[in-house]
């Protein structure tokens, strides 16, 4: 049941982003440019941003290892940072690899004022997995 609400809100958010239904995996097709990292509790991010799910191991033994909360997986339009981009964070057990799904948000980069918004639908998740809130934009 979680996995149709999911995809039933995903597509709802998509169809009213302006894009086409699709699937998750397909999001790279969609916004192939990206960043992504580790973040702490309060977001901030951890390892001076040089660590990823691909070299974690190497970072045991830094101080933030003990702080990683999530992980966070930022996807582009277009141009980093200028452009459309989808947001999806990552829960992460104690070997700070993803497990589950915190949050799923689109923002729109608005040329004009030269910043994002919020479009379609945030879905947030608890660590286990069921859906804490959806909210539309």
């Amino acid at each position: 049941m979680k996995n149709i609400l999911f995809t039933l809100a995903l597509l709802i958010s998509l169809v009213s982003y302006g894009q086409k239904p699709t699937y998750l995996g397909d999001l790279y097709l969609i916004y192939p440019n990206g960043i992504e990292g580790y973040d702490g509790i309060n977001g901030e991010t951890l390892f001076e941003g040089k660590a990823t799910q691909d070299n974690i191991n190497s970072f045991i033994n830094h101080s933030d290892f003990k702080k990683i909360d999530h992980y966070t997986t930022i996807l582009f339009k277009g141009e980093l940072i200028e452009s459309d981009k989808v947001i999806i964070k990552y829960y992460c057990d104690v070997n700070g690899i993803p497990v589950t799904m915190k949050s799923f948000l689109f923002t729109k980069w608005d040329e004009g004022d030269k910043e994002h918004y919020l479009t379609g639908t945030k879905i947030e998740y608890d660590r286990d997995g069921s859906i804490n809130s959806i909210t539309h934009h």
